[in-house]
């Protein structure tokens, strides 16, 4: 019975993320326009834009499938309402970064390799761009998952912390994991999960092919989303201890990811100088308070 349970939280898991996902773009940009002074699109509107572009019916490529393949993958992982799903155990912050990074791998292949993208001065600033994000992102994710096992030893990812967090002391470790999710916020906030800047990558995509490409970015935007939705708000996720605790993850599982897109925007629409800095210093205080938090253990 358990495994079945475990099975059905994991489906309901991937349905739930693969059909919100757009939504969360949604958020994200209704919050940008409020902040700007303009009004925002209807909710909805990125699904009724896929939808047209996949009802045209055009060819899809390789590398559109591509980028959308990983970030599925992601949305099985990641832990969402409740950590006993088949696949949470693996739910580690590096391994999940670098799974939803390669989502972009296909494009970042493609403008320089295309004889017409190659010269497109837009897409490949992006591709620069994205790569110095990528540069910042990838030692930041690294030290999250190290902060992970020095704070609380032989713990397996996300699920593990969730697990043992009410029967150990953790309070510095997860104060840690919320200034790691801020630092992953100001370094994926302008470049990742940006829209506009998925687009510059694939300028010439049209019907089909671009409908399945934005729905890639909008499952891997969802999925960074909840990767720093879990590190900021572990208690949140339910353990199994009581079924009152995991109906709660699962109801509060929306709010949380509501709460981190309008956090996304907002950041974004404050425009922070050198947010790879503000990100650096977000990362040592995360150290710090680890190493406090062993010290005194």
């Amino acid at each position: 019975m358990g495994v079945l349970a475990a099975l059905a939280a994991e489906v309901a898991q991937i349905v739930l993320l693969l059909l919100a996902a757009p939504l969360w773009v949604d958020v994200m940009q209704a919050v940008g326009a409020w902040m700007g002074g303009e009004r925002a699109a209807p909710f909805g509107t990125r699904w009724r834009e896929i939808i047209a572009g996949w009802r045209r019916g055009d060819a899809v490529g390789f590398f559109a499938w591509a980028t959308l393949v990983p970030a599925m993958a992601a949305t099985a992982i990641l832990p969402l309402g409740t950590v006993h799903t088949l696949l949470a155990c693996l739910a580690d912050p590096l391994a999940i970064g670098l799974m939803l990074l390669a989502t972009r791998l296909p494009l970042w292949v493609r403008v320089p390799s295309d004889v017409v993208l190659r010269r497109n001065i837009l897409a490949r600033l992006a591709v620069s761009r994205e790569w110095q994000t990528t540069l910042m992102l990838v030692p930041l994710l690294a030290l999250t998952s190290a902060l992970l096992a020095i704070g609380l030893p032989g713990v397996d990812g996300l699920a593990g912390l969730v697990r043992d967090m009410r029967a150990q002391p953790v309070s510095a470790l997860t104060g840690a994991l919320v200034f790691a999710a801020l630092g992953i916020l100001l370094v994926v906030q302008g470049r990742l999960l940006s829209a506009e800047e998925f687009d510059t990558l694939a300028p010439s995509a049209e019907g089909r092919e671009r409908a399945v490409l934005r729905y890639g970015h909008d499952v891997a935007s969802g999925c960074w989303l909840l990767l720093m939705a879990d590190l900021a708000m572990p208690g949140l996720m339910g353990n199994g201890a009581r079924l009152s605790m995991t109906m709660t993850g699962w109801a509060v599982a929306p709010l949380r990811l509501a709460a981190v897109a309008a956090l996304v925007a907002v950041v974004r629409g404050l425009a922070p100088r050198a947010p790879s800095r503000h990100a650096a210093i977000f990362a040592g205080a995360a150290v710090l308070l680890v190493l406090a938090g062993r010290l005194s253990a």
